[in-house]
């Protein structure tokens, strides 16, 4: 795909909410942005741990991680759209100066009827391929950009995730085992996201229409990556962004993220430790101590967002049969 640079006027505004000002570093950014977003986001290594939990401390560098993201995300996203509004106006241009021939409409008919469906990233990019065949005449799709609503919807599902992973945890720490493994997927309920409380008062006054949208929107951006469809029945599964999501180790007491984990070889010779059994009580002790606190974490876990921003309800009917189904 050939490069595209950078509409100056979008660049202004970007510079001035970002500092970088008019200078030589506005020339070199400006030649080194992405304009273009990824149609297949790569998704790093998962992250390893042997309890993973996200502990308040976790959370909060989660959600910093978040929203540095999401700045990013929002400010290419801006660029692209400048770019798709100037190629629209070209569209119009051509359309209103040219008369298509019966082919030309047909195959344009065609291929809206084939491509209403598809996201707008990937429609765009059906539609560039398209018109190098067929010429200027289809419009393309802007992308929306990642509110601040979504972000409060994350922060529920970050609860949602928390309380999958300690219930995992709580078994395996029964059972002892201590092999460090990938984290689990996340399992995502959208009726869970909506009977969310706090102190009696729903966290989130929202559908779970609403919900998903919002888990779509995370996936579109890049926070959810490897998204798995198991049937009508039964949550969606997706894997949070390793370059956001950091959780806290119980078994180590040590934040782990992809950038830092730990790795256990696996020819790694083992010698005898006369103090061995003092170290396993003490990790014991310090494992219960970390739980206790994420459980401590799990009630308190911030209180998200005012009624106004949402103009959507569940009936309460629906808050007495919470069967699993598709996120």
């Amino acid at each position: 795909m050939s490069k595209q640079n950078l509409d100056s006027r979008v660049f202004s505004l970007a510079s001035n909410l970002f500092g970088f000002g008019n200078t030589a570093e506005k020339t070199i950014i400006q030649e080194t942005i992405a304009t273009t977003v990824a149609t297949a986001l790569r998704t790093e290594n998962r992250i390893m741990a042997v309890y993973p939990a996200i502990s308040m401390e976790a959370f909060s560098i989660t959600m910093d991680n978040y929203r540095k993201y999401i700045a990013g995300y929002n400010f290419k996203t801006t660029a692209e759209n400048e770019l798709t509004e100037k190629h629209n106006r070209e569209v119009r241009k051509f359309l209103s100066e040219n008369h298509l021939n019966d082919i030309q409409r047909e195959f344009a008919k065609v291929f809206l009827h084939k491509s209403k469906m598809l996201k707008p990233r990937e429609y765009n990019v059906q539609a560039d391929a398209f018109m190098k065949d067929h010429g200027l005449i289809i419009e393309k799709k802007k992308i929306q950009t990642v509110k601040y609503a979504t972000e409060l919807v994350f922060q529920n599902l970050l609860h949602l995730y928390n309380s999958q992973l300690m219930k995992r945890n709580e078994q395996y720490m029964k059972l002892r085992v201590t092999a460090i493994r990938p984290i689990e997927e996340f399992k995502i309920n959208s009726f869970l996201v909506t009977a969310l409380q706090r102190n009696g008062v729903t966290s989130l006054d929202l559908c779970k229409k609403t919900v998903r949208n919002h888990r779509q929107r995370l996936e579109e951006c890049g926070v959810f990556v490897d998204y798995h469809f198991s049937g009508q029945n039964r949550p969606v599964e997706v894997h949070i962004n390793s370059e956001i999501l950091t959780v806290l180790d119980l078994k180590t007491s040590k934040l782990t993220t992809t950038e830092n984990q730990y790795v256990n070889p696996v020819n790694e010779k083992v010698l005898p430790d006369n103090n061995e059994n003092t170290r396993t009580d003490l990790n014991e002790s310090q494992m219960k101590e970390n739980v206790k606190n994420i459980s401590q974490f799990d009630k308190e876990f911030p209180s998200v967002t005012p009624s106004y921003l949402f103009f959507t309800r569940t009936p309460a009917s629906k808050l007495q049969n919470p069967t699993e189904v598709a996120g």
